[in-house]
């Protein structure tokens, strides 16, 4: 799983922590890549479809992934931003 992740969005995840590391100059690049580690380990996850959370009846599959995206960046910012 880490080599698929790592050839196929390795790129990104670079480009995000440069990204990142600019606006959190504050933040000790060793906590910011432990940081990053646990994001795309918990996206990857939640990409997998392994994850408990499933369509609720009702909601289009459309609807379900715009939820799942903005509660993923809440906890994703809640994470980098921790003190």
């Amino acid at each position: 799983m880490r080599r698929f992740v790592s050839d196929n969005y390795g790129h990104v995840l670079k480009e995000f922590a440069k990204a990142i590391a600019q606006f959190m100059p504050e933040l000790p690049k060793e906590d910011l890549y432990w940081r990053l580690d646990f994001v795309s380990g918990a996206l990857t996850y939640a990409m997998s479809d392994f994850g408990m959370i499933k369509k609720p009846p009702g909601l289009t599959d459309e609807q379900h992934r715009a939820n799942a995206a903005k509660q993923f960046v809440r906890f994703a910012a809640a994470g980098l931003r921790a003190p």
